[in-house]
């Protein structure tokens, strides 16, 4: 190529890049803010699904060590945001109870998740969500019932060994609550203020590993807009919603990650056999 015919286009070609860079920025924003919103619109209504619904998504938009750290900030703010809308109907024995016997279960679930195949462990995990959450939705519950040590502490200590070896620790203490027959306003105060305690713990965990930086606040703040939005407009709905709809939903948002761990780790569970 002519020389001065090269230089002539250079600029042209360093501004298409520019443009195409902003374009997929743009485009990564537009997405994870719409996303972001459903999750939150979610959360906001029933109480959990947040990152069920969010995670699938930015891991295609973000560096994959960034996502959970975003996911826990987002969290924390939209169940603080969505608390304070019902924390007084919040049971803070209940809570309480679920969160310490929670945090003391985390060890157990680090120490199965070293000594235990975690593809098999998923795989029975997934299946147990999933019949369980059939059973509630066909009629197993009983009526709500005075709180004891003995009915909460072994579903926290559950809910912890779950989050210390595959990181998921709202089935337990949701399968917990349909069981007991909650009203819905009081099982979505009770698991924001769960989740709300545990996104604590777990943020301190990461600002004292370093695994929080600036790209990550950041981010974070980027989508703040949209989670505010879809938090309110969820705390909205969930005035709105009927008691046997919200359970529905509920038994089904609880099923899907029930069956999302079946299928995201069938594939892996075969090969170990064949």
């Amino acid at each position: 190529m002519n020389p001065a015919i090269f230089h002539l286009l250079l600029p042209a070609f360093r501004q298409g890049v520019y443009l195409l860079s902003v374009y997929l920025l743009m485009l990564h924003i537009i997405v994870g803010s719409i996303v972001i919103f459903v999750g939150s619109l979610v959360q906001g209504s029933v109480g959990f699904g947040f990152a069920l619904i969010i995670v699938p998504t930015l891991l295609l938009l973000l560096p994959q060590e960034n996502v959970t750290p975003i996911v826990v900030m987002l969290s924390l703010v939209l169940n603080g945001v969505a608390l304070y809308d019902c924390h007084r109907i919040l049971q803070r024995k209940t809570v309480l109870l679920l969160s310490i016997s929670g945090v003391l279960g985390v060890p157990f679930g680090v120490y199965l998740l070293q000594e235990v195949n975690a593809t098999l462990f998923k795989l029975a995990v997934g299946l147990l969500i999933v019949i369980l959450a059939y059973l509630l939705k066909i009629g197993w519950k009983r009526s709500s019932g005075k709180q004891t040590l003995t009915s909460f502490f072994p579903v926290g200590l559950l809910s912890g060994i779950m989050n210390g070896s595959i990181a998921l620790n709202g089935p337990p203490v949701i399968l917990l609550f349909a069981h007991i027959n909650l009203e819905k306003e009081i099982f979505r105060a009770n698991l924001l203020g769960y989740f709300f305690i545990s996104n604590c713990f777990t943020i301190l965990y990461f600002a004292y590993s370093n695994l929080i930086h600036q790209k990550i606040l950041m981010d974070s703040i980027i989508y703040l807009p949209a989670l505010l939005l879809g938090t309110l407009v969820g705390i909205k709905i969930s005035k709105r919603i009927p008691e046997k709809i919200f359970r529905n939903v509920v038994l089904l948002i609880v099923g899907g990650m029930g069956f999302t761990l079946i299928v995201t780790n069938l594939q892996k569970g075969t090969d170990l056999f064949f």
